[in-house]
């Protein structure tokens, strides 16, 4: 694990900067999410709606995605990534303990952890540290990668950081495997605090190299594939969490065509996959639109 320096990471004050409500300012924003959560609560119980979107959102699924690459290095043929992302860990009680029930029996050769871990409008440090601990001692690998997201703070990445997780602030790490290397950049929350850093993230990877971007949101999908990113992945839209019949999204909390929104999708020469994420955010509800837990095997083309 290496020892972290306090300017690896973006600090909390140059987020607050670059915060896109810079008019409002952070707790300007904080105050709208407040107001729309308490809408969405009491819209469900007035309809009778508030346990059954409960029991929906705890019904966690492990979904088995494979993408497929012209390029992927043999080395990483059939390597699989356990993909877990938006977790928001105070608003929904026992979400920890299933996503440890759902996770002990996978198998899986990395892990990767897409961010908010917190959740602003329930927002409580401790919880966050206490949930992100019992998770990470039930990983099954020393190759944990993480980002953070719009609801979390420089101190989750040093937190998850000192759990043996190797957080990547708009830089990247190689990851080798049979003689065979990938490189895997991580980004800044690109939705809220406008901190995500392709060109930074990309620094020193080797022209043709196979490369992935792991990424809060997926709204920075333009600029990965001109990046030349092989793999984008990202969480943060929930899939749209509260949908209409047939998984149909109202909000996407995202700058990003609908099909982005959710699973594998393909733009122009980039392969992504946008988790649906395992919490929920605003209220701890889900309707036509399980939340997940993703293992992903790579696997190259078929020609």
């Amino acid at each position: 694990m290496n020892k972290i320096h306090p300017n690896r990471f973006y600090l909390e004050d140059y987020r607050k900067k670059h915060h896109r409500y810079s008019r409002d300012g952070f707790f300007g924003n904080l105050k709208r999410i407040r107001t729309w959560s308490s809408l969405i609560q009491f819209i469900l119980r007035a309809t009778g709606l508030e346990r059954r979107g409960l029991a929906n959102a705890m019904n966690i699924r492990v979904n088995q995605t494979v993408a497929e690459f012209d390029n992927l290095p043999s080395g990483f043929e059939n390597s699989r990534i356990l993909f877990i992302s938006d977790f928001h860990i105070e608003l929904m009680a026992g979400l920890v303990d299933k996503i440890i029930e759902l996770i002990k029996n996978l198998e899986y050769d990395y892990c990767f952890l897409g961010g908010d871990y917190s959740t602003f409008d329930k927002f409580d440090m401790d919880k966050t540290k206490q949930g992100m601990k019992k998770i990470a001692e039930h990983l099954k690998t020393n190759r944990t990668y993480g980002v953070i997201g719009n609801h979390d703070y420089y101190e989750t990445a040093v937190f998850l950081q000192s759990l043996g997780v190797t957080m990547l602030i708009n830089e990247n790490t190689v990851i080798e495997r049979d003689g065979a290397a990938i490189y895997l950049a991580g980004v800044d929350d690109g939705y809220i605090f406008d901190s995500a850093d392709i060109g930074r993230a990309s620094a020193g990877i080797p022209a043709g190299a196979f490369k992935i971007l792991l990424s809060h949101s997926p709204q920075i999908y333009r600029q990965a594939q001109k990046a030349g990113f092989n793999f984008f992945m990202a969480g943060h839209t929930h899939g749209g969490q509260i949908c209409l019949p047939g998984g149909i999204p109202l909000f996407k909390s995202a700058k990003a065509p609908g099909k982005i929104a959710k699973g594998l999708w393909q733009y122009k020469t980039m392969t992504g996959f946008t988790s649906t994420g395992a919490g929920c955010c605003n209220a701890a509800a889900r309707f036509f639109c399980p939340p997940e837990i993703a293992v992903l095997t790579l696997k190259m083309k078929k020609s």
